[in-house]
Order: C-alpha cells, then structure tokens, then sequence
C-alpha cells in the first residue's frame, strides 16, 4: 500500500509544472463607508516586480474620490484610496492588468455595511471577474476551498513532503495525526504572519 501511494505522488510530481507556491498574492479590498461609497486598499509584494506589473483597474461605473496614499512596508507596496460608485458593484467587472503575465493570483474582497462579504479570486488564466450580488456562506467557502487544493496539489514541497510521511510514519492513524498537526502549524504560522505578529522577508522564505 505504501508503494502505491509514494508511485502515485511521484507520479503527480511529474505530471506537475516543476514549480512551488505562486508569488505572493496580491490583494485589493473594497469596504463600504456609505451606500455606494468604498474604501479602497491594494496590496501587493514588490518581490519579483509584481508591483510594477500589476494594475488594478476600479470597477466600471465607479470613479476615485479622493488622491491615493502610497506605503511601503518591508517588501509590501500598499496603496489606500476612496471610491464613488453610483449603481453599487453588482455585476461590475474587475480586472486586474498585467495578471496574465505573472504566476500570482489576486484575491477581492469586497465588504459591505450590512456585514456581509464577497471574496472572488483572479487568476493568470482569468484576470477578470464579475462582482456578484451578496454571496453565500457556501459561494465563500468554495472559493478557499478550490484555492487551498490548488495550494497543495500545485506546490512540490507539499507533495514532497506527503512522499516523506509515507516513507517514515507507520500506520494510517499516525499519518493523519502527523498530517493535521502540520496543518494547524502551518496554519497558526499563515495567521501570526498575516496579522503581523511575526515578519519574515519574503524572499528568505521563498528560499527555503
């Protein structure tokens, strides 16, 4: 059994692109100060020139209201600014130039007054996407869910890493332990980092 799993993980490395994680996503937030009215935040990492090669564009029928704030921290070019759209974002268009040049993805958030929230993701292959009306709880979850199994099955190290628990650990009831534990490390990491407790240049981890 353990000689069929480790020849069906080396049989997906080799059918893989021999690549790792994407570049860091970048991220463009909308968030609702008044009927219509959003703040605007993109985030995006300057490693790799992603800065330079991405360009959001506002969403059709919406218009800037205000200049826009320029930051850079550590290796993160941040930009804050204020948007008017007069027929809501419901079934706008957002595109992302120079996407389709890249190997990152954008994720878009947008969230309104009354509390709910859409998160739709951009990729290289669709750099466009459609803002839709109030998403469900299930829409949500779907699209982390096909972001996080792309995550896995897209990455090398993640699947050198299972070829490797299967190699040393005996027993499916110790593999599964083994596995949940790195997740939720993997997890509590992913959390500090993005909230700030902990940074770490980007490009040291890329290399590791």
């Amino acid at each position: 059994m353990r000689a069929t799993a480790c020849t069906a993980v080396l049989a997906l490395l080799c059918a893989a692109p021999a690549l790792g994680h994407r570049l860091s996503p970048a991220f463009f937030g909308l968030t609702e100060t008044a009927p219509n009215a959003f703040d605007v935040q993109w985030k995006v990492s300057i490693s790799g020139g992603l800065a330079a090669v991405l360009e959001p564009q506002v969403p059709e029928g919406c218009s800037l209201t205000g200049n826009v704030r320029t930051y850079v921290v550590d290796d993160i070019r941040l930009q804050h600014g204020a948007v008017s759209c007069a027929d809501g974002l419901a079934g706008k268009t957002f595109t992302v130039n120079g996407l389709a040049q890249t190997q990152t993805d954008v994720l878009l958030r947008v969230d309104y007054l009354d509390g709910t929230a859409s998160n739709q993701r951009l990729t290289p292959e669709a750099p466009t996407v459609t803002i839709p009306e109030r998403p469900s709880a299930l829409e949500t979850v779907r699209t982390y869910l096909v972001y996080g199994v792309e995550h896995i099955l897209l990455g090398w190290d993640h699947l050198l890493f299972v070829l490797a628990l299967l190699l040393i650990v005996n027993g499916i009831g110790r593999l599964v332990a083994t596995v949940t534990a790195f997740t939720i490390a993997h997890s509590v990491t992913l959390g500090v980092a993005t909230l700030g407790f902990v940074r770490v240049p980007s490009a040291a981890v890329e290399a590791i």
